[in-house]
């Protein structure tokens, strides 16, 4: 019995992840700027130079523009790509044991702060540009990992894939496209000495990233942020040291680490892990102090968060500006400790890999704004791989050990996540209904919304009963509407036989 789970368990796992997305994609509706997407023709994206002008995101606008109009290609691109992710991330780690550590970055990715969630797994337009956009940075990574740093021949395949993707990957966010062309400077300058063979794919990397860096910022978007006349008024860039700080302590360490309790608190505990494994082993006075100190401010660096960063300490003035300190303090120990945790020689690249990743990916968002939680995504998945790549090294058997929780954790959040998409995929539909209903029976003046519950899981700008791109998107001619509690209409909803019944008590109450 136990082969045969062995030999069936990684088919399984990659089934329950898909059927999963595929349930999250299908019932989580379009919003913000999936709808503004959504009444733009590709052909006029294209032919009228907006995409010259809005952006250098190409593929990603292309693709939540033509997801929009064809929901069943969303929901399978959805559920490919986030399986992927996982795959990918799970396979960085550990080559053989990828399909234990898959349910181990699931249960990181999907207890992340509920900002980020709603802007990236929860909402089309974030998934299709922050999540998407980290496949080919997992996929080189694993070429990198399991081909080149081992001198192992590439199959042929990926020198066709690589010229190709290595462009197409730096048509989605900013930060991803900076930091391929990062990581394929830095390849090339340390393969310098590698075999012709090894050293092609590494070449091919290179090339492709400077072209597409070059067709994505060469976007006159771009030139007009950067001379401070973009004409969407929302995007600039500054490098003073007033907005530096304030970019790093009011949004990169909230957005990043604070938020995410689960994250931050197992990085903490494996700071303090191999501290005192340090502390144990070590016998010169200059380790020991060192080590103490980095102690001291790791765990500082948590009480004051959690403890008293909304508490006591709500009402004080420099609040902000202890928490730049102990952050940067703490970066600092969690850096320098990754360094030293790599020359074990064990799993080295996968934690240097991710822990560059981690830090680069949020890096340009010390410049430039609007950075909002989504921006983080691309962050929190290295530091995710980071740490559990982390506790492997130091502990033997960690999945292991920690099977039963990673079972029950699995199984709640497969279940929590599973019913809210289904609540709020249900009452989206039926909203849509509703609206047709009234269209039909020519209601005047206004129109009625049926609430949608749990917004806090999905992105949208605009309140429901006031959204112009709601509107525009399912040709609403009434401006004026009126929200309906979810509440109010659910009990509505057990009190009659069928939906028409439902409808025709709420337009009665309301549109008298």
């Amino acid at each position: 019995m136990s082969d045969t789970v062995k030999k069936y368990f990684p088919a399984f796992t990659i089934l329950v992840m898909f059927i999963f997305f595929c349930i999250i994609s299908y019932n989580f509706p379009l919003t913000g700027d999936d709808l503004n997407w959504g009444v733009v023709k590709l052909s006029k994206y294209f032919s009228n130079g907006q995409f010259n002008n809005y952006d250098g995101r190409y593929l990603g606008n292309t693709l939540i523009i033509t997801v929009s109009k064809l929901p069943l290609l969303r929901v399978i691109l959805y559920a490919t790509t986030s399986t992927l992710i996982l795959f990918l991330s799970a396979f960085f780690i550990d080559s053989r044991k990828w399909a234990n550590y898959i349910w181990l970055v699931f249960i990181l990715l999907f207890t992340i702060s509920v900002p980020i969630f709603n802007q990236t797994w929860g909402w089309n337009a974030g998934f299709f540009n922050y999540v998407f956009g980290m496949l080919y940075p997992l996929y080189f990574a694993n070429i990198l990992k399991y081909y080149v740093v081992q001198s192992k021949r590439i199959p042929k395949i990926n020198y066709v894939l690589l010229p190709i993707l290595s462009i197409l990957s730096c048509f989605f966010v900013e930060h991803v496209t900076l930091f391929n062309l990062i990581i394929a400077i830095f390849t090339v300058y340390y393969s310098k000495k590698t075999k012709f063979a090894q050293m092609k794919p590494i070449i091919f990397n290179l090339i492709g990233t400077i072209i597409g860096f070059i067709l994505m910022f060469s976007n006159k978007a771009y030139l007009s942020m950067l001379s401070g006349s973009d004409a969407y008024q929302y995007r600039s860039a500054g490098t003073s040291p007033r907005s530096i700080y304030s970019a790093i302590s009011q949004k990169i360490d909230f957005y990043l680490l604070i938020n995410n309790i689960t994250l931050t608190t197992l990085l903490t505990l494996l700071i303090i892990y191999i501290l005192l494994r340090k502390l144990a082993s070590s016998a010169t006075f200059t380790w020991h102090l060192v080590s103490f100190g980095e102690l001291a401010i790791t765990v500082v660096f948590w009480i004051y968060h959690y403890v008293f960063f909304d508490t006591i300490l709500a009402a004080f003035n420099h609040r902000y500006f202890i928490s730049f300190i102990l952050m940067m303090a703490f970066l600092a120990v969690v850096i320098f400790e990754g360094i030293l945790l790599s020359l074990n020689r064990k799993n080295t690249f996968s934690l240097i890999y991710s822990l560059v990743g981690f830090v680069f990916l949020i890096a340009p968002f010390m410049v430039v704004t609007p950075f909002g939680p989504r921006g983080a995504f691309g962050s929190a998945l290295f530091l995710s791989i980071f740490i559990l790549v982390g506790y492997e090294i130091t502990i033997d058997n960690i999945y292991e050990l920690l099977k039963p929780l990673v079972v029950l954790a699995s199984i709640i959040l497969l279940a929590f996540y599973s019913g809210l998409a289904i609540r709020i995929g249900s009452a989206d539909r039926l909203k849509e209904q509703f609206i047709t209903y009234q269209q039909k029976n020519k209601t005047p003046k206004k129109i009625l919304y049926l609430e949608v519950p749990h917004s806090m899981y999905y992105w949208s700008v605009y309140m429901q009963e006031d959204n112009p791109s709601y509107r525009q998107f399912y040709n609403i001619k009434q401006v004026k509407g009126q929200l309906i509690p979810y509440s109010e209409w659910k009990a509505g909803l057990k009190a009659t036989k069928n939906h028409d019944q439902l409808f025709k008590a709420l337009s009665n109450k309301y549109l008298r």
